[in-house]
């Protein structure tokens, strides 16, 4: 349980300072925040395997790059479920889930 709520706490933080790092991309109150975390987890822990393997010749074919563009893809998925949660085109969302996720990574480093 108390890493089920570490992991909700660095995806908050990794939000966090996404928001605050990347012009493009904004997260206008705590509530999305805390929602945006929320779904981003179930997202990331349901829907993204299944997506991944459905998808996995046309990353195969783009040598992984298929892979950045399905993140910022789920990253547009949630900003349509969260009224507070968007970036203003598809690149701006390619960026921020490569800052998020480099957060993330560093945050569950050091907390690991």
């Amino acid at each position: 349980m108390m890493g089920l709520f570490l992991r909700f706490a660095v995806n908050v933080a990794s939000l966090f300072l996404t928001d605050f790092l990347i012009p493009g991309f904004e997260i206008n109150d705590p509530y999305s925040l805390i929602l945006s975390a929320f779904l981003l987890g179930i997202m990331n822990s349901l829907v993204k395997p299944i997506v991944e393997i459905l998808t996995l010749p046309l990353t195969i074919l783009t040598l992984g790059l298929w892979s950045l563009i399905l993140n910022a893809l789920l990253f547009l998925a949630l900003s349509l479920f969260v009224k507070g949660f968007h970036f203003e085109n598809l690149g701006w969302g390619i960026l921020s889930w490569i800052i998020y996720s480099i957060i993330s990574a560093i945050i569950g480093k050091l907390l690991s």
